[in-house]
């Protein structure tokens, strides 16, 4: 059976160093704030914890003991490690903000958090929808950014604005596409993803059955590969609206097909005080979402 492990704190730890690397008593008694009594008295409470003596008599002087002085190289190993954790420990970290960005707006949406509010430490996670509300109830994050079609209980909603879905293509390839819609080399998404499920959807009520030159399990690689002329993908607004703008994407037009459009909402818990930071971070948003700005100033 493995013994227990002695209790040894980082006093102990100092002295049994110091001693190993020739201190006097007095002089360890000094450093650590300990008369030679008290000293001694927590030497013998060592030793009966660790089971053996820690310390012997050489002459005059108080020494580690043969059996101790083999652990030495690790125990200030282990003193080095819990100097520098109380240090990080210790450490002041400033203003700590949190914010939760739903997966389908990652990408784009960090690029309006305040950059110019005091804060010295940003924490920013992604999830689902569902797992940024989730982290917004249990404490995780400050506020949450999430498509969202209504309200949730006990949460303060801001509506930042709507994303439609849109067809996509590299301008290149635009000029080669046939008539044809079903010939369209087509990027399909897994139907593991609700957004996989919205087109597939969206397609089937105006008739539509393309057949899928590419089959991808994340809008982002959907997007590389729009904008490398390797397909034809529909991928939220939001998303596109830099590549739009900087003309590396152009939108398609498909008959018929009405894309449908999500809510876009802010959150924090109801009952605590928005952060301060929220309502700045919620108007870049709008902007962006409505006039397709690319700036996080103002």
């Amino acid at each position: 059976m493995t013994r227990d492990i002695p209790q040894i704190d980082m006093i102990d730890l100092s002295i049994v160093v110091m001693l190993a690397d020739g201190a006097s008593l007095s002089q360890v008694g000094d450093q650590v704030g300990l008369s030679p009594s008290a000293l001694s008295h927590r030497l013998t409470r060592l030793s009966d914890r660790v089971g053996y003596p820690v310390t012997q008599t050489v002459g005059r002087q108080l020494r580690i003991s043969d059996r101790m002085a083999r652990s030495i190289p690790h125990l200030k190993a282990a003193l080095q490690h819990l100097v520098k954790a109380q240090s990080i420990v210790d450490q002041d970290l400033g203003t700590v903000r949190s914010m939760g960005i739903a997966r389908i707006f990652s990408g784009w949406a960090e690029q309006f958090l305040p950059d110019d509010s005091g804060v010295d430490q940003w924490q920013v996670v992604t999830g689902t929808s569902e797992d940024i509300v989730r982290y917004v109830r249990q404490g995780h994050v400050e506020a949450g950014m999430i498509r969202t079609d209504h309200g949730l209980a006990g949460m303060n909603m801001r509506i930042l604005g709507y994303d439609p879905l849109m067809a996509v293509a590299s301008p290149a390839l635009v000029h080669k596409l046939p008539d044809a819609m079903e010939l369209w080399p087509w990027i399909g998404f897994s139907q593991q993803l609700g957004h996989g499920q919205s087109v597939n959807r969206a397609l089937a009520q105006s008739g539509w059955m393309p057949v899928y030159k590419f089959q991808v399990d994340a809008l982002e690689s959907a997007q590389v590969l729009a904008v490398q002329a390797k397909g034809v993908a529909v991928l939220p607004k939001s998303m596109v609206s830099n590549q739009i703008r900087e003309h590396r994407l152009v939108e398609v037009q498909v008959a018929s097909v009405i894309w449908p459009e999500r809510t876009v909402s802010a959150l924090h818990l109801s009952g605590v005080p928005e952060p301060v930071w929220l309502p700045r971070f919620a108007n870049r948003v709008t902007r962006y979402l409505n006039h397709g700005q690319t700036t996080g100033h103002g």
